[in-house]
């Protein structure tokens, strides 16, 4: 369901004084090469405000809450981020997705499509659930077709839904179902065994649960549903390619795809836009981050982990033989499968293990197993924190060759069942970090902003030089020195003083160690969805 404006707004009317908020927006996504009229949802004083969208041309339109978004048709990124920004302030960032299917805006009423002439495909449906809402879509297949039905809402838009999506042959018996594939978000792919008009279902649960029996919807359960017959992709093979380097190739996997296709890997930036692995996350390599893979006529969203550290391929029998420091793109194909990676240390040498699969995307749910020459079990570890995927930090006790073992905590596999295991020495490292992502600067008044440091590692990190890039002029904020001991060591604040010219942008609060070796971090704002950008708006308000 696409509301009206009136119904959308949390706050009708104006708010003076006040900085525009921004909870979603409706439709959440575009065509490339395409331009649509989107609905923002929040509270703001229209005719005061501004918008910032990175890689997209978006134009305020008119009428209150009323923008037009034009996505240009080589945009190398396949979600963008909008702000709203004004004189007072600046609303959070909300996702945009990007895709490359013909788009519609669902129908109301859609519960019962009985009559209603079929979606044409491949279609990306833009919709949104109501309270006790089901939405259906009556789709026409042939016998042999596959039908692939992909749902962004929770995972990748921040929807507080958690869908079901149902597939209804033409005698309305439901021939497939799926729950949970994406993180919260439904797909299925289903061969019809009839030709006819098939129905897809879609009805959501909250994503927090309560204690309602009933569907769940509301203003901000917005959604993308991506139908097709056609190829469609849900990863690339390998998981894993080296950071950086060019010409590098990966396979489009998922359904429908014809063989030998292989997808270009990319390193996509946006101004300001960069996601980064959230900090409370899987402790990554440095400058480790997703690569996005495209290839002509493949649709879906194809990403492959980039490292710095060398990779190693999957041994096809016996364990795989992990230096240090290394990374290996595992894969679990059949259920109850068991993976064996050796590692070759000396007694006292400390090791820092990652597992990334739930992180990355894929339907593992990793648990990986520390086993010393003697086959005892060290530790084993599933969850990190409140990242799904682990991680371990352990000292060799006897020299010797030492086993992680990697399998999936519900004895799962397949072909998708992938993920990514990086072995390294647990030196000295250093994040930042702001409590918030927007920051404001009276006029004629100094302002602070708080700095989390998190040193990690085994020994020191030196002093850290941590400052402010991206400031206009008249705008200062002198650099501050975080210690290696202290009452710096853990958290600083910046001072920030204007002039009291009116200025609203991006800035990065950016960190510079010198030991124990020349690192350059900057801090990452909270997390949403499983990442952190690294872009803090200030507003410096006029006299």
């Amino acid at each position: 369901m696409i509301r009206p404006l009136a119904a959308i707004l949390l706050i009708a009317g104006p708010v003076l004084g006040a900085a525009p908020t921004l909870t979603h927006i409706a439709p959440a996504g575009g065509q490339r090469g395409g331009k649509v009229v989107v609905t923002c949802a929040g509270a703001f004083t229209w005719k005061d405000v501004k918008v910032w969208a990175p890689g997209l041309k978006a134009l305020l339109l008119k009428e209150s809450g009323k923008l037009e978004i034009e996505v240009p048709p080589d945009l190398p990124v396949d979600r963008t981020w909008i702000r709203l920004h004004s004189p007072e302030g600046a609303s959070a960032v909300v996702p945009f997705l990007v895709g490359d299917l013909p788009e519609v805006s669902e129908k109301e009423p859609n519960n019962r499509p009985a009559g209603a002439k079929p979606l044409s495909l491949p279609v990306t449906v833009n919709g949104l659930l109501d309270k006790g809402d089901v939405d259906a879509f009556p789709v026409e297949l042939r016998k042999g077709q596959t039908l692939v039905a992909a749902l962004d809402a929770n995972a990748r838009l921040g929807s507080p839904m958690d869908a079901v999506l149902q597939l209804v042959s033409p005698a309305g018996v439901v021939v497939a179902e799926n729950h949970d594939d994406l993180g919260l978000d439904p797909r299925l792919a289903h061969s019809a065994r009839e030709d006819g008009i098939h129905t897809v279902r879609l009805f959501a649960f909250p994503a927090m649960p309560d204690s309602s029996i009933a569907f769940a919807g509301g203003a901000a359960y917005v959604y993308r549903l991506s139908l097709t017959t056609g190829p469609f992709a849900t990863h690339a093979v390998p998981a894993a390619v080296p950071l950086g380097k060019p010409g590098v190739a990966a396979a489009p996997a998922g359904w429908n795809i014809p063989k030998g296709v292989m997808g270009a890997v990319s390193f996509p930036t946006l101004p300001g836009m960069i996601e980064r692995e959230a900090s409370d996350g899987v402790a990554v390599p440095r400058g480790a981050r997703r690569a996005r893979v495209s290839a002509p006529g493949i649709h879906g969203m194809m990403e492959v982990w980039a490292t710095p550290v060398p990779l190693v391929p999957q041994a096809g029998a016996g364990p795989t033989v992990l230096p240090v420091p290394s990374a290996v793109a595992g894969l679990l194909a059949a259920p109850r499968a068991r993976n064996i990676h050796s590692v070759e240390m000396k007694k006292g040498q400390g090791l820092l293990v990652t597992v990334q699969a739930r992180t990355l995307g894929y339907p593992t749910d990793p648990v990986v197993r520390w086993i010393d020459p003697t086959g005892k079990v060290i530790t084993e570890a599933d969850d990190m924190g409140s990242s799904p995927d682990p991680v371990i930090s352990v000292n060799a006790a006897v020299d010797g060759v030492h086993t992680l073992q990697v399998a999936d905590r519900f004895s799962h596999g397949s072909d998708r069942h992938r993920y990514v295991l990086t072995v390294r020495p647990p030196d000295p490292e250093f994040d930042l970090s702001v409590a918030a992502d927007a920051l404001v600067l009276p006029a004629g008044k100094p302002g602070e902003l708080a700095v989390k440091v998190t040193r990690r590692g085994k020994g020191p990190v030196g002093a850290i030089t941590i400052g402010v890039e991206g400031l206009p002029p008249g705008v200062k904020a002198p650099e501050v020195v975080s210690d290696a001991n202290g009452a710096t060591a853990a958290a600083v604040t910046l001072k920030l003083e204007g002039d009291g010219k009116a200025w609203s942008g991006p800035v990065r609060v950016v960190g510079r160690a010198r030991e124990p070796a020349v690192a350059e971090v900057a801090a990452l704002v909270p997390a949403r969805m499983g990442i952190s950008l690294e872009t803090v708006w200030l507003t410096v308000t006029g006299k």
